[in-house]
């Protein structure tokens, strides 16, 4: 990835900077302490190889590069929300900030019709569809929670990033609020 995918979300002033997220647009028309998007601090490549270890798989190259640079995020109100390595389970306010964990989509309730090398990494609170992608296969796939077989493909991660943050900005005022609450914010 040459560019940082949420490079521009990053641009917003209204922010708080915190050791392993940033959150950024509060809207408190959603909760008091919610943010239009949750992106948080990358890993190493030792907390990577654990993370690979939990899915029983390595990631393609792409995916471990992005997770270099963040692990996961919940974007737009977590219309759409990117997996990553959980490190705690507790229940208070600063534990919860960090990703949902790549292990529920890949190993505790993986698609049983899933390529064996699909990576699940993601998805969409809409519908519960799924975003993966697969070792030897270019491109990013989304599908629902039934069935593997993809509804949309992006040629490359970075298409991914670039197209669904700017298809989900147009859903979004400025200020946060979702425009129309009765259209999927789901890609067609």
């Amino acid at each position: 990835m040459t560019k940082h995918p949420f490079e521009n979300l990053l641009l917003n002033d209204n922010k708080i900077v915190a050791e392993n997220y940033v959150l950024i647009q509060p809207t408190p028309h959603v909760a008091p302490a919610a943010y239009l998007h949750s992106i948080y601090k990358g890993l190493t490549e030792l907390e990577i190889a654990e993370m690979e270890k939990q899915i029983h798989q390595k990631l393609p190259k792409e995916l471990f590069d992005f997770y270099k640079l963040y692990n996961g995020a919940q974007l737009f109100s977590g219309a759409l929300s990117i997996d990553g390595l959980r490190r705690n389970f507790s229940r208070n306010v600063d534990a919860s900030r960090q990703p949902f964990s790549m292990e529920t989509t890949n190993v505790d309730e993986r698609i049983r019709n899933a390529p064996a090398n699909a990576v699940f990494f993601g998805g969409y609170d809409w519908d519960g569809s799924l975003v993966y992608c697969c070792h030897g296969a270019e491109g990013v796939f989304r599908c629902d929670r039934e069935s593997a077989e993809p509804l949309n493909r992006w040629t490359s991660l970075r298409d991914f990033f670039d197209q669904e943050i700017d298809r989900l900005s147009m859903l979004f005022s400025k200020d946060g609020k979702q425009i129309d609450e009765d259209r999927p914010t789901v890609p067609n």
